[in-house]
């Protein structure tokens, strides 16, 4: 199976998980994507694998998630990771967030 953009052509193979539809080469997987990418800090004793480079960071580090191939919520509230805001100030739509002493807060998606 072929990579499909949105635009132009692509002849490199489709990759995934299958969580989402496999239907992208991972550069225009990422470029799809790009509006739903969750930073985040490591702060756990465990090292998280980051979506755009494939390396693992561990404790201290600054991470990178598919917020649909990553279960973010449970690394929020098994404290390994700290949701960190987008350069406006505001934690992303449908990713968590750390409040409190370490409370997972999931902030839904507006419809549409």
């Amino acid at each position: 199976k072929l990579c499909k953009p949105a635009t132009g052509d692509c002849y490199e193979p489709a990759v995934g998980t299958g969580i989402r539809p496999i239907r992208y080469c991972r550069p225009h997987y990422l470029e799809a994507i790009a509006d739903e990418i969750v930073r985040a800090e490591v702060i756990g004793d465990v090292e998280v694998t980051d979506v755009r480079t494939g390396d693992s960071v561990g404790r201290g580090g600054v991470v990178e998630l598919d917020p649909v191939e990553t279960a973010v919520a449970q690394l929020v509230y098994a404290r390994h990771i700290k949701v960190l805001p987008r350069s406006g100030g505001a934690v992303p739509a449908g990713s968590t967030e750390t409040v409190g002493a370490g409370e997972a807060v999931v902030k839904p998606k507006k419809a549409g």
